[in-house]
């Protein structure tokens, strides 16, 4: 029986290997890719790579700074999402997350992404930085709301008179 639950190991070991060695391979030609400019056949590669093993955090993070390049900022945010999820404390994910928010104006959303990011921030200017997108956007929403505040008081006297 021994024996036979070192073999059962060492195949185990062997297919964890060669996923391994399989993801490493597709991120590698991934990594190639972008370096030319090919985001399309490096988001391919990327995929690949999370298919073969799907905590590979900078498979994930690289395919998102991907479909950056191509202008498809929920493909993005949906892989800097997955990137966090095998790596929790990868803060650049967070921050680029945060900051595609913010240019689609999901002011609520970026908001939270910077608290999660300020959280994991290790140097002064990290935190600074990330307190300051908060200050602005907490500004931002102040704004919407006295700007919403002030339409509806408006449409209440339209409908009064």
């Amino acid at each position: 029986m021994r024996g036979r639950s070192l073999g059962l190991l060492v195949v185990l070991s062997g297919v964890l290997f060669w996923t391994g060695c399989a993801a490493k391979r597709a991120y590698n030609k991934g990594v190639t890719w972008t370096e030319q400019g090919q985001y399309g056949k490096a988001i391919l590669c990327y995929r690949e790579a999370t298919e073969a093993r799907s905590d590979f955090h900078l498979a994930h993070f690289n395919m998102a700074k991907c479909y950056e390049r191509l202008n498809l900022q929920e493909k993005a945010l949906n892989s800097y999402e997955r990137a966090v999820d095998a790596r929790p404390d990868m803060m650049e994910a967070y921050w680029n997350m945060a900051l595609i928010l913010e240019d689609m104006e999901r002011w609520e959303q970026a908001l939270q992404v910077w608290q999660q990011s300020l959280a994991l921030s290790d140097t002064d200017q990290d935190s600074r930085q990330a307190r300051w997108h908060i200050a602005s956007i907490e500004e931002q929403l102040t704004e919407l709301d006295e700007t919403s505040s002030g339409e509806d008081s408006k449409q209440e006297d339209e409908e009064e008179g």
